[in-house]
């Protein structure tokens, strides 16, 4: 067996291939700031770059082998790089205990999938979540008509599939509502409800997906184009900038963590999985099967719940349903802040 610490050259190769793999993982996380709007290749590189981590799993493995001073200088450089990509633990905040014990409103977002799965059963889950407020996407005639029967327990709902795909139901009393028209976007629900005497802002969401450009030679796809979705973005923060009053944003918003639209979202609202998950949040595709096998997780985290300073989350869950949409739902716990 050969001894890894006692074989110079292996052991040069090694630490020459970790400090590189370092340097690449730097220079991408680098162009993703500056060049993801220009660059097709590096937004669409930046957005699965959680892969890019797991790929160098062997590499990690013979840099732990080594433990020599550069070695472990390495592993914990592309450990501090993975945790400023992807945060996999809320705050220490959120896991100190909460100061005050005021009313709370769970919040869930779904995306239905369209007809990939019976309306009853898009029904019953989200009948168990038992959500005060909930926000579906991809919603037909004949899922909206069976929501508005099965989910007695929401008094308050909103569905006009001539309009759109995303609908509202609610525990809460709605005050009022209105649909806003993002230019060449999805329209989109502006909802207010009364939560114990306090209006609350709801917009359910859910934005184009991104451009695609594919390889002229093979299938597969060599960049992502985020102009469009990156406007919808800029419109719904206009929206939402005028409201004095809490505010919560939700749905599926076809934009990845590592992207400038929600790096744009989360200057001025907070990610409520961030504040209060646990793990990666991915939410995309579920159920997806390759080769015929299915994979045991989503790629990709599109679906969110935002809200504004006047809330915290005290609970975020993603929640992956075998067999029924290609959406994990996502679920918060919310509260409003006491007064300073």
């Amino acid at each position: 067996m050969i001894k890894l610490a006692n074989n110079h050259r292996f052991r040069g190769a090694i630490h020459a291939a970790g400090l590189l793999y370092l340097i690449g993982m730097a220079a991408l996380l680098i162009a993703n700031h500056f060049l993801r709007p220009v660059s097709p290749f590096v937004a669409l590189a930046s957005t699965f770059n959680l892969y890019l981590y797991l790929a160098a799993l062997p590499l990690v493995g013979c840099l732990i082998l080594l433990r020599t001073r550069a070695a472990i200088a390495i592993l914990l450089l592309l450990v501090a790089l993975f945790l400023v990509t992807h945060p996999v633990l809320p705050p220490v905040s959120a896991i100190l205990p909460e100061k005050s014990r005021g009313p709370t409103v769970s919040a869930m977002t779904f995306n239905l999938g369209l007809s990939l799965t019976s309306p009853d059963q898009l029904a019953q889950t989200i009948a168990a979540a038992q959500a005060d407020i909930v926000a579906v996407q991809e919603m037909t005639d004949q899922s909206a008509a069976v929501l508005a029967a099965e989910l007695a327990a929401y008094p308050y709902q909103i569905s006009d599939t001539a309009i759109a795909s995303t609908g509202f139901f609610s525990k809460l009393p709605i005050l009022g509502y209105q649909w806003l028209y993002p230019p060449d976007g999805r329209p989109f629900l502006h909802v207010v409800v009364d939560q114990k005497g306090t209006d609350w802002h709801i917009f359910p969401i859910h934005f184009y997906p991104p451009g695609i450009v594919w390889s002229e030679t093979r299938p597969l796809p060599r960049g992502i184009i985020e102009t469009d979705l990156e406007s919808e973005v800029a419109y719904m923060l206009q929206q939402v900038a005028g409201v004095a009053e809490p505010v919560v944003v939700l749905g599926d918003f076809n934009m990845s963590d590592q992207s400038h639209a929600y790096a744009a979202i989360t200057a001025s609202l907070q990610d409520s999985f961030r504040q209060a998950g646990f793990g990666l949040g991915r939410t995309f595709p579920n159920n997806f099967r390759l080769a015929g096998v299915r994979l045991p997780f989503p790629l990709v985290r599109i679906d969110y719940v935002f809200h504004s300073p006047h809330l915290a989350t005290t609970a975020a869950t993603v929640n992956c349903v075998e067999g029924q949409s290609d959406h994990c739902a996502v679920l918060v716990v919310l509260k409003a802040k006491e007064p300073r």
